[in-house]
């Protein structure tokens, strides 16, 4: 019976933070291990453990505990880095690009267990790249606005699906066709809007809420908006 390496790759990898500029670049990163095993018997290996390099060079490291994959089984585990890139000519322009690409290192030692008897030693190694987007930016699906009067609802309309870029606004146009029989003749009528966009941070891909809560007076005789306030 032939015995083979199992496989060692990651699964994912997510970006907890991220800080950079022209000189340096900083970010705790977590990632899904996964230990292929595609023989018949267990595979048992020690402690170990991998490397984050950037254009060739160790930007941080990480243990890979000690375990074992069943028989035709993946072990998962999670694996946490800090990675620090700094002093390097190319960093600057690849910051400028929106995109650090990082490679991944490791060699797992161990054997092989067929039937209590069979032990043979075998290395699963892993060799990954993966690209880091340094540009954050805030994407987020259709969403609605909600006109009240009184609390009571007058008026919708649909906000594209879109994107906000790093430290920027993205602007967009709605309109709306607000109707209400509920109103006085004072010549003024007092709307709110309110609007919860559910979207992503896309370097941490963190679930956040842009909310929208503001008023405004409507001047029915002359059609136009005397005060117009957002918390």
């Amino acid at each position: 019976m032939r015995i083979k390496s199992p496989k060692l790759r990651f699964r994912s990898v997510t970006v907890d933070s991220l800080t950079a500029n022209s000189a340096s670049f900083n970010a705790r990163l977590t990632g899904e291990v996964a230990v292929k095993n595609v023989n018949f018997g267990k595979f048992k290996y020690p402690e170990s453990t991998v490397s984050f390099l950037y254009r060739g060079s160790s930007v941080g490291t990480s243990r890979i505990p000690s375990g074992r994959a069943k028989a035709r089984d993946t072990e998962k585990l999670n694996v946490t880095v800090a990675v620090e890139a700094k002093n390097d000519r190319n960093l600057g322009g690849d910051l400028s690009s929106g995109k650090i690409t990082l490679s991944s290192k490791a060699t797992v030692e161990g054997k092989v267990h067929l039937f209590n008897v069979i032990k043979r030693k075998k290395t699963a190694t892993m060799d990954c790249t993966m690209d880091v987007d340094t540009k954050t930016r805030f994407k987020f699906p259709e969403g609605k606005i909600v006109i009240l009067y009184r609390n009571n609802s007058v008026a919708g309309a649909v906000i594209p699906a879109g994107r906000a870029k790093a430290r920027s606004t993205e602007k967009m146009n709605v309109t709306v066709v607000a109707e209400s029989k509920d109103v006085g003749g004072e010549g003024k009528m007092t709307l709110s809007s309110n609007v919860v966009l559910n979207g992503r941070i896309s370097v941490s891909k963190r679930k956040v809420k842009a909310t929208m809560n503001c008023t405004m007076d409507v001047d029915t005789r002359r059609g136009l908006i005397d005060q117009f306030k957002c918390d």
